[in-house]
């Protein structure tokens, strides 16, 4: 995966790599430049003709000559300087081109010009390139580089400068192209989150985002489950809501008729008062259950875990189930090994395991048998309940450990269930880290299958 921390690197090193080729390139450019000037300097020429100029028409015309050569393109800078160092035209002389920095070996005023080519004299690293006396005596022409020179570029203010702005535009682009890369996404998301707080329950990264394979791809990908999940939160809350009135109002709805038969008819009395103590019980149940599974779903719950001994929680959950199994004549048979120690919270267990047995007689025919089973592994700890039942259709499960899912919904109405059982047993085995599952049996009936990770001692 290629993370956020390597495109920085590279981002960086490679925005090093192109100042620094930016640099040079620049530095060479330069340098050239200068070095052709160079090459087409002729100190012979330029003395020729301020020589001329000044036979021609005195001061006046070598002023005027000097104010032509003093616009050069080459960057060498031309002086007609006094006996006291000051300019013919007032100009700043550079601390370089001063008198007393001449050199001994300017070439002598009649020296005939060696055309293009640069005498040997020129080839050094100084600034002085000509210092002559002018005829008469009263003026020396010199030539030089102001500043740098063809030698010495990084000494130039125009080198540095430029290259300080190629790579403010370089860092500058590489920069904007970086922060592109991660804000963009980060708004994509942003806006996501967005619609999703407006109730837009379908809001999704787009398709480009979820493709990055880097942290913010990863954010992406997390957002989406997260997004999925509150989806399916909401829509359990909605369905839920709809169970408990459903739930709620038939037994109120017979109550209410029990109570209109007792006014119509007081002489069966005890039988209406049986049917509303009925109908009370199962609102009690129900209610029960659901304040039972809304404690169990809340977030952070702390258990009151202890070790115990498992086949003695199991054969007190067995206990408990018998008295109804005996009155439906069905057996109930526990197959667990002593000494098998687990940290758990035993009255929430035991709650667990009560639920699954007592669905169990409620779906078993009578005269079958209930097996419970405790099998230990390396690191696993199993407890399976089967019953010889009718079973549950395949595609039912998943879904039987859903709040107020029945099978069938007449059938668990007639039984007094409400749909909450197995929903309060799922979630009490997630608060101990384990897993619940169910599975038709090939001979008939149901097993419902515990899984809890065990450490020996």
């Amino acid at each position: 995966m290629r993370s956020i921390f390597s495109r920085i690197f590279l981002s960086f090193w490679l925005a090093m790599a192109l100042i620094a080729a930016s640099a040079v390139g620049v530095t060479v450019a330069v340098a050239w430049a200068r070095a052709e000037a160079l090459e087409a300097f002729d100190p012979g020429a330029l003395l020729r003709g301020a020589s001329q100029a000044w036979r021609e028409g005195g001061d006046t015309q070598l002023r005027q000559w000097l104010t032509g050569e003093a616009r050069r393109a080459d960057n060498i800078m031309v002086f007609v300087l006094d006996a006291q160092g000051r300019d013919m035209l007032g100009r700043t002389v550079p601390a370089q081109l001063h008198l007393d920095q001449a050199s001994t070996k300017s070439p002598p005023p009649g020296a005939p010009s060696s055309g293009n080519a640069t005498p040997g004299f020129m080839r050094r690293r100084d600034h002085m390139l000509l210092s002559s006396p002018l005829p008469g005596g009263q003026w020396r022409l010199v030539a030089g580089w102001p500043g740098a020179t063809a030698f010495d570029v990084l000494g130039s203010y125009d080198v540095w400068i430029a290259m300080g702005l190629l790579a403010l535009g370089v860092s500058g682009a590489m920069a904007w192209w970086l922060a592109r890369q991660i804000s963009h996404p980060v708004v994509a998301l942003q806006a996501s989150a967005r619609r999703l707080a407006e109730g837009d329950l379908g809001a999704r990264p787009e398709d480009w985002l979820m493709a990055r394979r880097d942290e913010l791809g990863s954010l992406a990908g997390e957002f989406t489950t997260m997004a999925q999940r509150l989806r399916q939160q909401l829509d359990s809350k909605d369905e839920l809501l709809r169970d408990i009135s459903h739930e709620l109002r038939s037994p109120l709805t017979r109550l209410r008729v029990a109570a209109a038969l007792a006014r119509q008819n007081a002489g069966d009395l005890e039988t209406h008062l049986a049917r509303v103590e009925r109908d009370i019980d199962r609102l009690d149940r129900i209610i029960g259950d659901t304040l039972r599974f809304s404690a169990m779903s809340t977030p952070g719950r702390q258990l009151d875990r202890q070790v115990v001994d498992l086949a003695e929680l199991l054969g007190e959950a067995v206990d408990d189930a018998r008295i109804e199994a005996d009155q439906r004549r069905i057996a109930l048979s526990l197959n667990a090994p002593d000494g098998v120690g687990m940290p758990c919270d035993p009255d929430l267990l035991r709650r667990a395991f009560d639920n699954v047995l007592r669905n169990a007689i409620r779906h078993s025919p009578a005269g079958e048998q209930i097996a419970v089973t405790l099998e230990t592994g390396p690191d696993r700890l199993s407890i399976s309940i089967a019953d010889r039942g009718e079973g549950v259709p395949d595609e039912a499960l998943e879904r039987i450990f859903e709040a107020f899912y029945r099978v069938d919904k007449a059938r668990g109405a007639q039984s007094g269930g409400a749909g909450l059982g197995l929903a309060i047993t799922a979630r009490i085995t997630a608060l101990h880290d384990g897993s619940v599952a169910a599975v038709n049996r090939p001979e008939g009936g149901l097993t419902i299958r515990f899984d809890f990770p065990h450490q020996w001692p």
